[in-house]
């Protein structure tokens, strides 16, 4: 349990970051934090159960999979919903 509070609350604080260096609507926001959190959790499971991997762990979480595909799916969420002010 406190695995899952660990990681769910390091993903928010990722997408609560890029927001802040981003910018945007509440709604853009909100966007960025639920993809933050499940590409936290698709990144543990990728770094676990596919690439096996052993760096930057704490405890049983895959901390370095995780942090990475919480960061890109982040940006990525904040790239699909830019306005295009030219339309």
């Amino acid at each position: 349990m406190t695995t899952f509070l660990l990681g769910t609350l390091m993903a928010i604080a990722i997408g609560s970051l890029a927001h802040v260096v981003m910018g945007g609507t509440v709604g853009k926001f909100a966007a960025m934090l639920i993809s933050a959190v499940l590409g936290f959790w698709v990144g543990h499971l990728l770094g676990s159960l596919g690439m096996n991997f052993a760096w930057f762990n704490i405890g049983q979480l895959n901390a370095l999979p995780a942090i990475v595909l919480s960061a890109i799916c982040a940006i990525g969420a904040n790239w699909l919903l830019q306005q295009n002010p030219d339309r």
